[in-house]
């Protein structure tokens, strides 16, 4: 019974200690947030995530866009769009997603005045081993913010 209880306490503490790091990471993006409001218009991405789905050519994304500084409460219309760099048949490939005459194309638009948390599916082709994801915010034509990971 010590043995259970022990192996319990641990998994709680261990929980306890993974809720710590991501509410720090959160107080730190909101401090940077509040206090930015002098100085240039500034978009930022941050928390940029994705994971591989069990379906072939899924993948999930998650991210927390910001706007600050001297355009802070201005509202932000344009869109998501994404870089996918991979590997098909032994040749590096690269695929802008949506494609910019593509069904999803209207799906990826973004609307938002102070900070907006995005999530989505992007559907690559499973004979695509993708090895890096570039997020873009885009308004007018124009990229004001971009964030890679690695995969």
């Amino acid at each position: 019974i010590e043995k259970t209880t022990q192996d319990r306490l641990t998994q709680q503490v261990k929980r306890i200690e993974d809720d710590n790091v991501r509410l720090k990471a959160d107080l730190a993006m909101f401090e940077n947030f509040l206090g930015s409001d002098a100085g240039q218009a500034n978009l930022s991405i941050s928390r940029f995530q994705v994971e591989a789905q069990r379906e072939g050519g899924k993948y999930a994304y998650h991210l927390l866009v910001t706007q600050h500084g001297k355009d802070k409460g201005r509202e932000f219309k344009g869109r998501l769009q994404f870089a996918i760099l991979g590997r098909r048949e032994g040749q590096t490939v690269m695929i802008d997603y949506p494609e910019k005459d593509g069904v999803d194309f209207a799906g990826f638009s973004v609307n938002f005045k102070y900070f907006a948390r995005l999530d989505g599916i992007l559907r690559i082709p499973a004979s695509v081993a993708v090895s890096s994801v570039e997020v873009r915010l885009v308004e007018n034509g124009a990229i004001r913010a971009r964030q890679s990971i690695g995969l």
